[in-house]
């Protein structure tokens, strides 16, 4: 049985939800993101610098590379187009990276697809980007 659109928006942002609990995890969420990242996967980080799905895999598993907390700062925009579908989320975020201390606001712009509408969603696109304090649009 299909899913109605309404219903499709829910699982893809159900998997945002996933997503932010899976990273704060650390290592313990590579299997979780071995399974939603499409192999191609291209990923910007709020650096500008690109990562393929092998080399977030191996900076997940990093214990230098911790988050302590991702909060959804307002609702995660979804929207879903037949096997498509793109997900927008502004998150708190701290942690750490390479052992360095961070904190901020970060837009994170996702794109899923699938092959067919009884198949998974799989994450293609994922853009990350820092947002001024105050600035961003919830």
């Amino acid at each position: 049985m299909r899913n109605s659109l309404v219903q499709e928006v829910e699982i893809v942002r159900d998997l945002n939800v996933l997503m932010h609990q899976e990273e704060i995890r650390g290592a313990q969420g590579v299997g979780f993101f071995r399974g939603l990242l499409d192999q191609s996967l291209r990923f910007r980080r709020a650096s500008g610098a690109i990562a393929t799905r092998d080399e977030y895999l191996i900076d997940l598993a990093n214990p230098q590379n911790r988050r302590d907390e991702i909060t959804a700062v307002g609702p995660i925009d979804c929207t879903v187009f037949e096997n498509t579908a793109f997900a927008s989320v502004l998150l708190r975020v701290s942690g750490q990276n390479a052992g360095v201390a961070f904190a901020g606001l970060f837009r994170n712009l996702r794109i899923f697809h699938r092959d067919a509408p009884d198949q998974l969603w799989r994450l293609d696109v994922w853009f990350n980007d820092k947002v001024p304090e105050g600035s961003g649009k919830a």
